[in-house]
């Protein structure tokens, strides 16, 4: 999906080529690292703050996945200097482009309750990795699965220029037709 939403746009940009980050595969576990150096304690605090006394299962399954990153205040520096780091050779990498057509997703999206399964978090680093390196990104509904799903394309571009990525999701939106309801 991703290869026939450059194909759509190749007419219209300057150079069209396929690359990625080195460093993509980090995102992940980076994301976590900074959202759950204390294990998720701030969260389940704003929660209790609100006057919640129950949290849904995929708030809970998220809350899990955070424990194994709990850290020090000496290991959340360490985090902190990862970070800056990942950041500087993603920012190295943006410097050849002005924005990034990717995937959402390793899939087609997810039926309904199973995105904090193990076999499926993971698949989420596709728009973590925009997240922890503080890009505007959008997506855009641009196929449809066997299955009747729907299959985004993320549109990312550099700090400060939300206006590439909404400009590219908008002719994207307008190629392959946007959001549809489901068949349902």
């Amino acid at each position: 999906m991703v290869r026939g939403a450059a194909r759509a746009l190749a007419g219209e940009v300057a150079v069209l080529e396929e690359d990625r980050p080195a460093c993509l595969g980090q995102a992940y576990d980076l994301e976590m690292k900074l959202i759950g150096a204390d294990g998720g304690d701030g969260l389940r605090e704003y929660l209790r703050g609100l006057g919640s006394t129950q949290v849904h299962p995929l708030l809970s399954g998220w809350l899990e996945k955070l424990e194994p990153y709990r850290t020090s205040v000496a290991g959340f520096s360490a985090y902190w200097a990862e970070w800056d780091a990942w950041r500087g050779a993603m920012r190295a990498f943006l410097r050849r482009y002005d924005v990034l057509v990717c995937p959402v997703y390793t899939h087609a999206a997810l039926p309904h309750g199973t995105s904090t399964l193990e076999a499926n978090f993971r698949g989420f680093s596709h728009t973590m990795a925009y997240n922890v390196a503080g890009w505007p990104a959008t997506v855009v509904r641009c196929g449809t699965s066997a299955e009747g799903l729907p299959i985004g394309v993320q549109v990312v571009a550099g700090p400060w220029r939300e206006d590439l990525a909404l400009a590219v999701a908008g002719r994207l939106e307008r190629e392959f037709g946007g959001w549809k309801p489901s068949a349902d």
